[in-house]
C-alpha cells in the first residue's frame, strides 16, 4: 500500500478512485492495478505449469484477490473494489466471469 501500509483504511476512499481511473494510477508508491495483473498472470502461467488439470485453492488479501477474480473473468480491472469478498469467503473463480458477484459500489472505509 506504498507510504499509506500501516495507516488509516480510510485511505482506501482515496485510492480506489483513482484505481478506477486509471490501472496504472501509482500514486502514494501504492502498487498499480496493471502491475497486480502482471504478477498474477505471471503467477497463473506458473500454476498451470506445475498444477495442470488440478484445481488450484488461492488465497490472498482483499485487494489482491479482487483483482485476481475480475482480471480472470476478463472484466474491467479498474472496478475489482465493486465486487467485495467477505472475510474468509471461499469463493469459485473462473474466466466466464459467472462466479462474479454482482457489482456493489464503493463504501467508506474510514470506519473499518
Amino acid at each position: 500500500f506504498g507510504s499509506l501500509d500501516g495507516l488509516s483504511a480510510g485511505n482506501y476512499d482515496n485510492v480506489w478512485p483513482r484505481d478506477m481511473a486509471s490501472p496504472f494510477d501509482g500514486t502514494d508508491g501504492v502498487e498499480p492495478v496493471a502491475d497486480v495483473c502482471q504478477r498474477l498472470s505471471n503467477m497463473v502461467d506458473l500454476l498451470e505449469k506445475r498444477h495442470s488439470g488440478k484445481q488450484v485453492i488461492l488465497t490472498a488479501h482483499a485487494d489482491v484477490i479482487q483483482i485476481f477474480q475480475t482480471w480472470f473473468a476478463g472484466c474491467d480491472v479498474r472496478a475489482f473494489s465493486s465486487y467485495r469478498f467477505a472475510n474468509g469467503e471461499v469463493r469459485r473463480c473462473d474466466r466466464a466471469g459467472e462466479c462474479l458477484p454482482v457489482p456493489a459500489p464503493m463504501q467508506s472505509q474510514a470506519a473499518a
